[in-house]
């Protein structure tokens, strides 16, 4: 093959090369017995091993194309290389870096992206039609509602129960999975869109409207499954003894622990839903939040949604609770799962988002 480089704005004559080598970049030569080397030509390990034969054997033959022969030291020599070489490494170094930012560009969003991406949710949010805003809830109700109809039969089925848990929990997220994909309306997540009252963007009032709508809507929602689950027969005896048991459980536990055990909850299921937030594609998302709402279900928070399908359908189905019961349950979650979602995750990464802006 032929080398035809230029350096220092001369033209070289053209020299015969071995068949391995080719030329690809126009940059400083060298010279060594008759033949012409470009050292930004050649791939890393055939570059290095002709120059360090050429440094242990012949170093007096090597001189710079375009220059005069210097008088340097062996010593002297060696540093001009090992400097050029290691300029070149550096600069595919950065390359490097430079191409993986861009790979992770196209996959998730920056802390700034997902942070704009929220006020801007809620503000949508509190703008849409009301009618839809209800109906996207009353699907949000129902998806969740649908996980935990094969949450607890896998529970009531399964002869270990710590593996019935465990299975339970990874079929659990089919339900936060649609709701992210289908863009229902669920209230733990949309505690998060408070984040639009505290840049400014909405006004509190519009805001709780907006979540209080949902709420309700979820209510509906996980209600209908309930009622058409019961319908349906598809829940054994076994299994509605497994659930009146939870309902009691979720009924009666002292409201301080109900309120704490919701507030976990909660920041367990936002810091999910932020990271499928940060995902760009759809299997970025989904294994996203994937395993943090499979270490909620598993760690046995109260989530207000979920519990709205467990206590009602326990309630239908003759479970020793009490309406009071149930109500009381559901405004210490809720309020739980608000302190949880809009203060603790939703505040603090207010305050991470303002401070790097500073």
């Amino acid at each position: 093959m032929e080398c035809d480089c230029v350096n220092a704005g001369e033209t070289l004559k053209k020299r015969t090369l071995s068949e391995s080598l080719s030329c690809r970049v126009y940059n400083l030569d060298l010279i060594h017995h008759r033949n012409i080397y470009c050292l930004k030509c050649f791939d890393d390990e055939l570059r290095l091993g002709l120059v360090s034969i050429a440094i242990i054997n012949e170093m007096s033959m090597f001189k710079t194309i375009g220059r005069r022969p210097q008088k340097d030291s062996n010593k002297t020599k060696v540093k001009r290389i090992l400097v050029l070489l290691g300029s070149h490494g550096e600069e595919k170094q950065k390359q490097k870096k430079q191409y993986t930012g861009r790979m992770l560009e196209e996959v998730m969003k920056s802390f700034k992206e997902i942070m704009e991406y929220i006020e801007h949710a809620g503000v949508s949010k509190t703008e849409r039609n009301i009618k839809a805003l209800v109906i996207q809830g009353i699907l949000a109700g129902m998806f969740i509602a649908i996980g935990a109809i094969a949450y607890f039969r896998l529970v009531a089925y399964t002869e270990d129960p710590g593996v019935g848990k465990f299975l339970g929990a990874l079929i659990f997220p089919t339900g936060i999975i649609a709701i992210l994909l289908l863009g229902s309306e669920l209230f733990t997540s949309d505690c998060m869109a408070i984040l639009s009252v505290y840049k400014k963007s909405v006004k509190m009032g519009k805001f709780m409207k907006m979540l209080t709508t949902v709420l309700a809507a979820n209510l509906v929602g996980a209600v209908i499954i309930a009622l058409l689950s019961t319908g349906a027969g598809i829940f054994s005896e076994h299994m509605i003894e497994v659930i009146s048991n939870s309902a009691v459980v979720k009924t009666t536990m002292p409201v301080g622990q109900m309120f704490i055990s919701a507030v976990l909850c909660n920041i367990i299921v936002c810091s999910g839903v932020m990271m499928a937030y940060s995902a760009k594609t759809v299997a970025g998302k989904i294994l996203a939040v994937w395993f943090p709402i499979a270490v909620f279900v598993l760690s046995g928070t109260e989530h207000i949604v979920a519990n709205m399908f467990y206590l009602v359908m326990a309630f239908v189905n003759g479970a020793n609770i009490t309406v009071a019961g149930i109500l009381i349950s559901f405004m210490v979650v809720a309020i739980g799962n608000f302190v949880g979602g809009a203060v603790i995750i939703t505040g603090a990464n207010y305050y991470i988002d303002k401070e790097l802006a500073a």
